[in-house]
């Protein structure tokens, strides 16, 4: 493929879908391996294991994988998880029926309840929502070599600041 705009957009498309998918199925797969770690007694526990553990092994996972193949496309990833987020959030607060005498709930409390363990299949939306953003700001903190300065100043005695 050549140096054709075409060619550069597919292949940026490309390392999108995959650095996406590195946030969602990979950040899965070393989750698991590391759920004994902190093994949940309740439904809550559980969900709060998968927030905490997926956020942190996300953005390890996105600073790692910027760091290696220098991809522009897993700094935007969060776009994705945010538009599927809103989407489900969206089409689960238009289908809710009430009645008359009870009014709907606002979209944020709707938004809210899709963080808990109430919504089982909402929630699943509101982790990709949480991997891609942490996959994301891996990749943004990697670009932007704050952690590499931070490390800098702490190797060489933390008196400097981060200037």
């Amino acid at each position: 493929m050549g140096r054709t705009a075409a060619g550069k957009l597919l292949r940026w498309a490309a390392a999108f879908v995959g650095n996406f998918l590195t946030a969602i199925i990979t950040t899965r797969i070393f989750e698991a391996d590391f759920s004994v770690i902190y093994r949940a007694r309740t439904a809550g526990g559980m969900l709060e294991r998968e927030y905490i553990f997926g956020a942190l092994l996300a953005f390890a996972l996105g600073y790692f994988v910027y760091h290696k193949w220098r991809s522009g496309s897993a700094k935007w990833v969060w776009i994705a998880g945010a538009l599927l987020f809103v989407r489900e959030a969206v089409a689960y607060w238009h289908e809710q029926r009430y009645s008359v005498l009870a009014s709907q709930p606002s979209f944020m409390s709707v938004v809210r309840a899709m963080f808990g363990p109430v919504y089982i299949s909402q929630t699943i939306y509101a982790l990709v929502l949480t991997r891609t953003l942490s996959y994301s700001a891996g990749a943004w903190i990697c670009w932007s070599g704050v952690l590499k300065q931070s490390l800098t100043a702490l190797r060489s005695g933390g008196s400097r600041g981060l200037s």
